[in-house]
């Protein structure tokens, strides 16, 4: 036994195996270091709100950690792999280390690009970005990463782009004519995005289809909208392309409008009503003067006396909105009864002519 021991320290397959052995501890010991190191600068940029730094280290952290594990692994394989007399296998370690140099890029890429998507969303406030033009710009980019990646991998494993260009060139129309709905949507998803409707937590809705709620995603193939009760719906782009879109977030101030009767016995009050209503409305510090604002006196009802008022918030807050208009109806209906007025509503008064014949003669003659 410890012949056959000496022997198999003393032959070469045991040299090789200690070499294999040392570079896959050497990769473990530089990667961690590696990793450890990156994880140090990380923090240290984050809290010195260097955001460039940041985002350049963060986004190497895992991939260089996972190609120097790949290049230590296939260094090691080769080695080991050098006693092999097939030279198939040997063949196959640069390709899959090609493969994994496309890969760290591509993953560095795409990491780079969602770290400056965060970064341009925490400062969009200061700076005036768009949100939606944002998340518009990181897809498309995230998207040429994906597609470079692919060509670039195709001729590691023989696959000519040439050849692939030529397929498309053949079955184009037949695959454009099959995803024609999903080419619509992402032709709509483009509109919205450069055209610029809405945008993500505006409220829109549409006069065209049942539509209205707080836009929560903008996809390239559906929009996501929050009903007001709570539901998500979930809207082909290629519909935006076609409806009308109110978007009420982008509005300067709220109107309020509103018809008030008052009866035909009030008639002598009109003008003072009118008047004084305006000069209510006029003095409220949640109206803008400097919008149209209108208090007049419209129409001969069929039971009532019209006033019509028209006239601006400052407001846009919803709730904020529905409170002032509750203030201003009840101070419009303390004035109307200041002056003993009242509001009219619909009535019908029935009057029987007489024509000489009581009823009680009427019975007499029938008896």
């Amino acid at each position: 036994m410890l012949t056959w021991l000496s022997t198999f320290l003393a032959s070469t397959t045991m040299h090789l195996i200690i070499k294999v052995v040392f570079i896959l501890m050497l990769t473990f010991v530089i990667d961690v270091g590696v990793h450890y190191l990156l994880r140090k600068l990380t923090c240290a940029f984050h809290k010195k709100d260097k955001a460039w730094r940041y985002v350049i280290v963060k986004s190497l952290s895992s991939p260089l950690t996972f190609l120097i594990a790949l290049i230590g692994i296939c260094f090691a394989i080769s080695l080991f792999l050098s006693a092999v007399t097939d030279e198939r296998f040997i063949k196959m370690v640069p390709l899959v280390l090609r493969c994994g140099i496309v890969l760290f890029m591509t993953w560095v890429a795409i990491n780079f690009i969602n770290g400056i998507q965060t970064q341009a969303i925490h400062r969009r406030t200061q700076e005036g970005l768009d949100k939606t033009t944002i998340y518009a710009i990181t897809k498309l980019a995230r998207i040429i990463v994906i597609i470079l990646a692919v060509l670039f991998i195709l001729p590691i494993f023989g696959i000519g782009i040439s050849g692939l260009i030529a397929f498309g060139s053949v079955g184009g129309a037949a695959i454009a004519f099959a995803s024609k709905d999903l080419l619509a949507n992402f032709f709509g998803g483009i509109i919205v995005y450069f055209d610029k409707p809405f945008a993500i937590g505006d409220w829109i809705r549409s006069p065209d289809r049942n539509i209205e709620g707080i836009v929560e995603y903008i996809g390239w193939r559906t929009c996501r909208v929050r009903t007001f009760d709570m539901r998500p719906l979930y809207i082909p782009n290629s519909l935006f392309t076609t409806i009308a879109i109110e978007n009420a977030t982008r509005m300067t101030h709220r109107q309020i409008s509103a018809t008030v009767g008052i009866r035909y016995d009030d008639v002598a009050h009109m003008r003072a009503i009118v008047d004084d209503i305006k000069q209510m409305l006029q003095s409220h510090e949640a109206v803008d003067t400097t919008q149209t604002l209108t208090v007049n006196f419209v129409n001969l009802g069929s039971s009532s006396l019209d006033i019509a008022i028209y006239a601006f918030t400052k407001t846009l807050d919803r709730a904020g909105f529905q409170q002032i208009r509750q203030d201003i109806f009840l101070k419009m209906m303390d004035i109307i009864s200041h002056y003993g007025a009242e509001c009219a509503f619909p009535t019908t008064t029935i009057d029987f002519p007489s024509y000489g014949v009581t009823a009680e003669n009427s019975a007499k003659t029938r008896g």
